[in-house]
Order: C-alpha cells, then structure tokens, then sequence
C-alpha cells in the first residue's frame, strides 16, 4: 500500500519531497492521480511504513497548497484511492 500527498502547485510538492528525503524517508514524485481531484500537478507517494513520519512533518511544516491525503488500494489490476 502507497500514501499520496496531493499538492496543488509543484513546486510545493517537491519542496515537500526534499524535505522528507533530507529526513531520510523513501518518496517519489508522481503525477496526481486524476482521481485525487488534485487537478494536473505533481503528488508525493511513500510507502506504507513511512506513512506516519511524512505526516509529522507535513503537520510541521504545514506546506502551501497542499490539497489532502489519500491511499491506495490495488486489487485485480486496478488501483483506487481513498481520500484520509
């Protein structure tokens, strides 16, 4: 299971994903998935184990533009999201 951190403005997003890199936590940048609403910009995916230590510091550092939090969920193929 993955965890997406939509953001609206990119350079949000990869100034989020440094930030986790510098704290030593496993992250990619993907395009917003079109289901996540986040319009056509850039997510932070990480893997499960690394959920709860994004979060703190998303909670810290309270990122502009930030538009919400989902998983997903892949089954048969196919991968949902679920808003958080």
């Amino acid at each position: 299971m993955y965890y997406i951190f939509v953001f609206r403005a990119r350079g949000s997003a990869y100034k989020f994903y440094e930030r986790l890199r510098v704290e030593g936590i496993v992250a990619s940048i993907i395009s917003t998935p079109f289901l996540s609403n986040g319009g056509c910009s850039l997510s932070v995916r990480v893997r499960e184990e690394y959920y709860d230590r994004a979060n703190m510091i998303l909670m810290k550092t309270k990122p502009p533009f930030f538009v919400g939090k989902y998983y997903t969920l892949s089954e048969n193929g196919k991968t949902a999201y679920r808003k958080l």
